[in-house]
This record gives structure tokens, C-alpha cells and sequence, in this order.
């Protein structure tokens, strides 16, 4: 059975699971796929090589992504907190920019909230990260309305992408920050953010001439 089955498979019995069919066959289908993980090529740093999975993730839809993303929290949250673990672990093994960050995500459905966050906070400011694992660990906040601390950790992460003329993530990373200001009611550092958008956008601009900016909205 090939990767894709494989994975289509355990989701589908964990689907079955949440959705209260006791005889869901997950053990069997975790069985499958990790016999099939062991076989998943992998680099120097024993992450999954990026071609094989680009091929293997291709056959999932839009739908199927958003269920992969929601599987493990899901999982926790309906009381399977083995499953919720393995599931999640699959993810950041897969994955790799999720590392340190689906994890903390079931811990809060735990009720391990303030752990959870410091996880998030500490994975958003590891400068050893890509910058988009960085970004998913701001999102992890923000999912889990922690809005003070993107507002924290967001601002320095921001100046860094300037600075290094990094502006996709800049424009990312001020949608963000403008999320997490509204929820806060902070109007000061809305306005701030407002100039910052102003200048990063003409930046952008400038760099990328005829480049469309729609999905950097958040």
C-alpha cells in the first residue's frame, strides 16, 4: 500500500472514530503507516525528503488538508488522547516546520494551556527555525487566542524580517500582528502597524514590480 493510501486510510478510521464507530479500524491503520513511514526517504536531518512528499500530499484536496490539520486537536478534544499523541507526532514528522507546534496545540486541549503557550512562544522566537515554522507557531497562538503574546513575540520577529528584507514574511507576519492588536483593542499599535504596512507593502513592491499581494491578507 502506498504512502497516500495509507495516510487516507488512517484518517479515514479516525474519522470514523470522532464520528463514534467504536470499531473504527485505527490500531490497524496506525500499524500500516508506520510500517509505511519507516520506508519514507528522509535527509541528513531525518526529515521526510521535500520531492517524495510533495508527490505523496498531492492527492489531497483542499478538504482533506484542513482535516489533516484539525485530526489531532480533534482527536484530544473528543477524549482519544493516545490517538491525538500518535496523530500528532505523524504530523510533525511529516511535516517538519510543524515540529513544536502540533504538539503544544493537544496539550492545551489537555487543559495544559500556560505550557502550551510558553512551547508556542519559545518555537516563534528559536531563530534556528525557518521562518515559516515560525510563523505557524504565532498562528498556534493566535488559534488558541493567546493574542497578548503574538502581539510580544510578533513585534521583534517583524523588525527581523524587515532587516532582512524578508517582505512576504513581513506582510504575513503584519496580518498577524493586526489580527491580534484588534482582538487586544489596542488602537496605538494598530496605528503603528497601519505605517508599518504602509512602508513594508512599498518595499515589496519595489522588489516584486507587477506582484500581486492578495494572500498575504490574514
Amino acid at each position: 500500500m502506498s504512502f497516500s493510501e495509507s495516510l487516507a486510510q488512517l484518517m479515514g478510521a479516525l474519522g470514523q472514530l470522532l464520528q463514534g464507530v467504536q470499531q473504527a479500524p485505527v490500531a490497524s491503520s496506525f500499524e500500516r503507516m508506520n510500517e509505511v513511514r519507516k520506508r519514507v526517504p528522509v535527509n541528513d536531518k531525518g526529515e521526510p525528503d521535500t520531492g517524495f512528499m510533495q508527490e505523496a500530499l498531492r492527492v489531497f484536496d483542499e478538504r482533506a488538508a484542513r482535516a489533516f490539520d484539525d485530526l489531532a486537536e480533534m482527536l484530544a478534544k473528543a477524549g482519544h488522547g493516545e490517538h491525538a499523541d500518535a496523530f500528532a507526532d505523524l504530523e510533525e514528522f511529516l511535516l517538519p516546520d510543524r515540529r513544536g507546534i502540533a504538539k503544544p496545540i493537544i496539550r492545551a486541549s489537555r487543559g495544559e494551556r500556560d505550557a502550551a503557550l510558553e512551547d508556542l512562544q519559545k518555537a516563534a522566537t528559536d531563530s534556528a527555525r525557518t521562518p515559516i515554522s515560525r510563523v505557524l507557531a504565532l498562528d498556534g497562538l493566535l488559534h488558541l487566542k493567546a493574542n497578548d503574546k503574538v502581539a510580544a513575540v510578533g513585534r521583534p520577529l517583524l523588525e527581523e524580517a524587515e532587516r532582512t528584507q524578508d517582505w512576504h514574511l513581513a506582510l504575513d507576519l503584519v496580518a498577524r500582528l493586526e489580527h491580534a492588536n484588534k482582538q487586544l483593542g489596542d488602537r496605538t499599535a494598530l496605528a503603528a502597524l497601519e505605517k508599518d504596512r504602509a512602508r513594508i507593502e512599498k518595499a515589496h513592491d519595489e522588489a516584486h514590480p507587477g506582484h500581486r499581494r492578495h494572500q498575504h491578507q490574514h
